[in-house]
């Protein structure tokens, strides 16, 4: 189960497309210092992608090379 925290970078990244602001509004209200957040998010985030549950887009596609055209 995912905390409060984690669950609205989960939200923010698949229905909102980013975590643009998301620091602010985790930080302010906690008392927190949003570049230490950011650092968190991205942290949380890129492990989502090494996971494999979340797939980075702005990646250029891997070529795949088939037996046969080798």
């Amino acid at each position: 189960m995912l905390d409060a925290d984690a669950s609205r970078i989960w939200h923010a990244v698949t229905v909102r497309g980013g975590t643009i602001g998301l620091a602010d509004e985790i930080a302010v209200p906690a008392g927190q210092d949003p570049q230490q957040v950011i650092g968190q998010i991205t942290v949380f985030i890129d492990e989502l992608v090494a996971l494999g549950v979340l797939v980075d887009t702005d990646r250029p596609r891997r070529v795949r090379r088939r037996w046969w055209r080798r």
